[in-house]
């Protein structure tokens, strides 16, 4: 127990020893089929998956291909794709998706028996005079209809004199002007639900398509790497890498190090997906930001 007696029949020596008050977050999968993601994976000097008291821990739910998210149960906010549990103690959280339908099967239809016929006698026609033919009309040519092509969509003009990735190479040459993975007529998609597929971007922002693995995909790969990154920052400036660098050209130094290709700055543009510079800071809004395109590919 805390408190405790020493009786003093000689000289005492009493060592007290202090621990964490961890709490264990378990996270489960009620229906259909998707992945929980934890972030941080643990704090306080905590194992993994256990959190000091009043720790805010931020969770998204990702659903596997043909599935989508419907709820949680047991977070702070039970009805958003990306939220938080507070660790006021040990927590329970469970994603719930569902998968596509499976359509019933039609039943076929039974046979019926045909009946059998009955044989009828068979009447000789009497001959008729065969009447004497008349000229067919030959039919002129048929014309050839004329096809008018389709014209194709002219997209953004480009500034010639511009050369927005710094390659060199002039825009007006250059099919991705910002080097971020998406040619500029995708980007340049307007239809809805075009962004899937690289559209309703500026093809003169680089930060508004999140794929640090540069593979042409925002996958679960990009957001693996993401985690170790988390939580850093370019130290006012001073780092060895900052925000200023070119983020391609510059390496990333690897887990607990701040990369510009993790950091996105504030939404520029009409959709979540449209991030600005970065802000210096690896935190939970660009956390926001990489779910927003989740499953958007340029490849």
């Amino acid at each position: 127990t805390s408190a405790t007696t020493v009786t003093m029949n000689g000289d005492q020596k009493v060592t007290a020893n202090f621990g964490w008050n961890c709490y264990t977050l378990t996270m489960n999968v009620g229906s259909g089929s998707g992945s929980i993601v934890n972030m941080p994976s643990s704090a306080g000097g905590c194992p993994t998956n256990q959190y000091s008291s009043g720790y805010p821990v931020a969770i998204v739910a990702i659903p596997a291909s043909g599935n989508v998210f419907t709820s949680w149960s047991g977070t702070d906010n039970d009805s958003t794709t990306s939220t938080t549990v507070t660790m006021n103690g040990d927590r329970k959280v469970i994603a719930f998706f569902s998968g596509p339908a499976v359509p019933t099967p039609t039943p076929m239809p039974t046979p019926t028996s045909m009946p059998t016929p009955t044989p009828t006698a068979t009447l000789t026609p009497t001959p008729t005079n065969t009447p004497t033919p008349t000229s067919t009309p030959t039919p002129g040519p048929t014309p050839t209809p004329t096809l008018t092509p389709t014209p194709k969509p002219t997209p953004t003009p480009k500034d010639p004199s511009a050369d927005t990735d710094g390659d060199t190479v002039l825009n007006s040459d250059d099919p991705d002007d910002d080097n971020d993975g998406c040619t500029d007529v995708t980007e340049q998609q307007t239809a809805a639900g075009s962004e899937t597929s690289g559209g309703r971007r500026n093809p003169h922002n680089f930060w508004d398509f999140f794929d640090p693995t540069r593979d042409g995909a925002v996958a679960f790969g990009d957001l693996l790497l993401f985690v170790q990154h988390f939580g850093t920052n370019d130290e006012g400036g001073t780092a060895l890498i900052n925000r200023t660098s070119d983020p391609l050209a510059t390496p990333d130094e690897g887990p607990g190090s701040y990369h510009p290709l993790f950091d996105r700055g504030a939404v520029v543009g009409n959709n979540p997906w449209n991030a600005g510079p970065p802000d210096g800071a690896i935190g939970f809004t660009d956390f926001l930001t990489l779910v927003s395109q989740f499953g958007h590919s340029c490849a």
